[in-house]
């Protein structure tokens, strides 16, 4: 709530109040806070604050408390001339303007403590694995994983020692990549939302360590199954990474420094990035972005930034892009748009793209009152996603896939990411809204 828009809820409230005659000079109201009886007839029961001002308001007290103190001093009297009705007024919607305010803090600190605990029960969280507890060898854990040794386009290879005494060289094999994949196989949408929240889930982790891949892109994407067929992604080939000490940011004083990655994939504020003192590169944001580009192949559509007819990063314009099949969900349609933007500023973050489809996916209520959405209502559905989250972790049915997905988001959740995601999904209606009405 802004503002404005508090301190105009509190002069509405004000005029009311002054109409109905509820004012009383300042001593009286003073008193009134105070809990004290006010005497006005033989006939009139005790009058309470909660008579004129809504229960839930629980900070109105304190702030009319101050605001009668002030107007019941003299030297204010003689500043503004406070006995005046009008002066009361205004300032009365002062103090329920600042009521407004500190009860929407009080609900910001309430949803912020809500996502720290939720964050912290699935950080913590052990969950059991489908397989059998009594097997052995068949899991990274059971072994002292050492340098790697050899990779391939399938594969990596490590040295590894096992708990025992003897060494062992361990490969752990994906069936293809990513562009293998589509090559023979188009996934449902279902399974083509829920591949593109892999990656932006893998792109907020890496960015979140302080490394930047600089050559995401299809092939560099392996895939294995989880048990019920869903596919799990893998991203490998770190051979142009950036992790640095400045984090996500590469000084860029020279055309001599190698921006990493190929051109067909390279953001626009990488590849438009002129050399010069002083000049920064920030990475923060060019993986996602290249997820964006991905994300036409996995809904069955060619990379508009490949071929040589294709666009290039570097002048296109986002009236450019290509529509998604009719049959992709509006958000995802709205997730990937967002993340082609050129600017920055209006470009998503992968971790609150990735909010915005778990919101999308397995967050419907919510998506169907935004309109309307109320803080309450999402840590409603907080609670109810971290209770079912916990109770499909104590068996092993279902998609493996989805479930570490959610409890990734669990793990992860952070207010201000929430409600980002939250605005840019309502700016989404409101677009397709207008769309419609305009045809």
């Amino acid at each position: 709530m802004s503002v404005k828009h508090a301190f105009s809820r509190g002069l509405e409230l004000g005029r009311s109040l002054l109409q109905l005659g509820l004012f009383k000079p300042a001593g009286r109201v003073a008193a009134k806070l105070r809990g004290e009886r006010l005497r006005v007839t033989r006939s009139t029961r005790t009058v309470q604050p909660q008579t004129f001002l809504p229960a839930r308001f629980r900070f109105f007290r304190r702030s009319l408390s101050r605001l009668a103190a002030q107007l019941q001093s003299a030297a204010f009297r003689r500043g503004v001339g406070g006995g005046a009705p009008r002066n009361r007024a205004v300032f009365l919607a002062f103090g329920v303007g600042l009521g407004l305010i500190e009860q929407q803090l009080e609900e910001d600190r309430t949803s912020a403590a809500l996502c720290q605990e939720i964050q912290a029960v699935f950080r913590k969280k052990k969950f059991q694995t489908p397989l059998k507890s009594f097997t052995l060898g068949y899991k990274l854990e059971d072994y002292v994983i050492g340098k790697q040794i050899g990779k391939g386009c399938n594969a990596a290879v490590y040295e590894a020692a096992a708990q025992l005494t003897y060494n062992i060289t361990l490969i752990h094999f994906y069936p293809c990549s990513l562009r293998q994949y589509l090559g023979v196989c188009v996934p449902n949408r279902m399974q083509a939302s829920v591949m593109l929240l892999q990656l932006l889930e893998g792109v907020d982790h890496l960015c979140k360590q302080g490394i930047a891949h600089r050559d995401l892109k299809s092939d560099n994407v392996l895939l294995e199954f989880d048990s019920t067929r869903c596919p799990t992604l893998v991203i490998t080939d770190f051979g142009c990474c950036l992790a640095e000490d400045l984090g996500l940011k590469l000084p860029f004083n020279s055309c001599w420094v190698n921006r990493g990655g190929n051109a067909c994939l390279m953001a626009p504020e990488v590849a438009t990035a002129v050399p010069g003192p002083g000049v920064m590169i920030d990475y923060s944001k060019a993986d996602a972005w290249a997820v964006g580009a991905i994300a036409y192949e996995l809904f069955g559509q060619p990379n508009p930034f490949y071929s040589s007819e294709g666009l290039e990063s570097r002048t296109y314009q986002e009236q450019q892009l290509p529509p998604l099949p009719a049959s992709v969900p509006d958000d995802v349609q709205l997730v990937v748009m967002l993340l082609l933007r050129r600017n920055t500023r209006k470009r998503p973050s992968a971790r609150v793209a990735a909010n915005m489809l778990h919101i999308s996916l397995w967050g419907k209520r919510v998506l169907a009152s935004l309109d309307r959405v109320r803080t309450d209502e999402l840590k409603d559905w907080l609670l109810c996603q971290s209770a079912v989250v916990l109770l499909k972790g104590r068996g092993s049915g279902g998609s493996n896939v989805e479930a570490e997905l959610q409890r990734c988001f669990l793990a992860n959740i952070d207010l201000e990411d929430l409600r980002a995601a939250v605005s840019f999904l309502m700016y989404g209606q409101e677009q397709w809204k207008s769309l419609i009405l305009s045809l």
